[in-house]
């Protein structure tokens, strides 16, 4: 799917939040749009406040219509153990969804996630791939 605007972007994030996927974990470089993603998918997904970038955190909690929103960004955990020592397995319930930036760390917890890759062409474009 290809984005040439932000109202593309938000268009492709609430197509994946109309398909109920428990863990979406974005892949892409920095600066590709994963956080700008994160934002469209959670407003889609009915969270009302302000989505923001959860680097510093490393996981963001919202209410959503239904249940709980995570949000995730693993860049700064360099040891699968940190995961643990932060109870990453207890965001993984029937009442929440989780969306992951940088997954790449915590992919032993992530086999049933859908995976989105997000890459920028030469016009500035995003292009947003499923991976299987």
């Amino acid at each position: 799917m290809l984005a040439r605007t932000l109202e593309d972007t938000r268009k492709i994030a609430q197509t994946y939040a109309e398909e109920n996927i428990p863990v979406l974990a974005l892949l892409g470089e920095l600066g590709a749009g994963k956080t700008t993603f994160a934002q469209f998918y959670a407003q889609a997904l009915g969270v009302e406040e302000d989505v923001l970038s959860p680097t510093f955190s490393i996981v963001r909690e919202y209410d959503m219509q239904e249940g709980k929103l995570y949000h995730c960004d693993l860049y700064r955990v360099e040891d699968p153990e940190e995961l643990e020592a932060f109870g990453f397995e207890e965001y993984f319930h029937e009442d929440a969804k989780l969306i992951i930036e940088w997954p790449q760390i915590a992919q032993d917890y992530l086999q049933d996630a859908v995976y989105l890759e997000i890459l920028i062409d030469e016009e500035g474009n995003r292009i947003f791939r499923r991976l299987p």
